[in-house]
């Protein structure tokens, strides 16, 4: 698969979307410092986004990260489509044509299911196929709102291809203040895989929070942003934190 194929792909969906109820652009700056004497990590990502009813979506995007002095470009494209009315299925692939240390391609598929009474549930998987090697991830999650309060709880099961899988667990709570806006809080904690800029895949065990929210400052314009602390085994710390804007035509 190449980015000319995920680029047409994703154009395509964005040109044939029916019942469109808005068009969105979205621009977003990270920035992390990692300890131990490695090198910042950065990333810069732009989307384009067309909306429809029932929360349906399809969306391109691009952009550059630059890791442990490494530098990739990515391009991506995915969407959301209803199933009824209590179900959603997603479904993302991305290709990196310099896949120093993203991946070379991926594929992210989820499904999402309503059971009433605030609760939710999903599941989920991605295979990622890096120049070192190949790795696979299993997510199954449950969710539940309460007022303006959303709790879940999400497990994560993967490894590098021929190795053993790892699993991991992340608990999220978001409080919800107006029609989109939300300020919320995540842990984690367990064995992820990982690209260090090794001549490997590694599964280290990692820990950490953090924060995300999302404000409208008026009809058109959003301020997304999210802030992260991260152990990574015996490696390093990274604490970083990013800033996205959007704009709805």
């Amino acid at each position: 698969m190449t980015i000319r194929y995920f680029l047409c792909v994703g154009l395509s969906l964005l040109a044939g979307a029916c019942g469109a109820e808005s068009l969105e652009i979205d621009a977003a700056a990270a920035h992390d410092t990692l300890t131990r004497g490695r090198a910042d990590w950065r990333s810069e990502t732009l989307r384009l986004t067309r909306r429809g009813e029932n929360h349906q979506a399809v969306y391109v995007g691009a952009g550059e990260t630059e890791r442990f002095g490494l530098r990739d470009q990515q391009f991506l494209t995915g969407g959301t489509l209803a199933v009824g009315q209590d179900s959603h299925f997603s479904a993302e692939l991305g290709a990196s044509g310099t896949h120093c240390i993203l991946a070379k391609d991926y594929v992210d598929l989820n499904w999402h299911q309503s059971l009433g009474q605030g609760w939710g549930a999903e599941v989920g998987g991605r295979r990622s196929a890096y120049a070192i090697g190949n790795a696979a991830l299993v997510r199954l999650g449950v969710e539940r709102y309460v007022g303006q309060e959303r709790f879940a709880y999400t497990l994560f099961n993967g490894g590098p291809q021929g190795k053993s899988s790892a699993s991991s667990h992340r608990l999220q709570w978001s409080h919800f203040y107006g029609d989109q806006d939300f300020v919320g809080v995540a842990v984690f904690r367990g064995k992820e895989v990982e690209n260090v800029g090794e001549s490997v895949l590694s599964t280290w065990q990692v820990s950490g929070v953090a924060l995300n929210g999302r404000h409208d400052l008026s009809p058109r314009w959003s301020v997304i942003w999210d802030a992260v602390s991260v152990r990574q085994g015996d490696l390093y710390r990274r604490t970083g934190a990013q800033l996205g804007l959007r704009y709805r035509f």
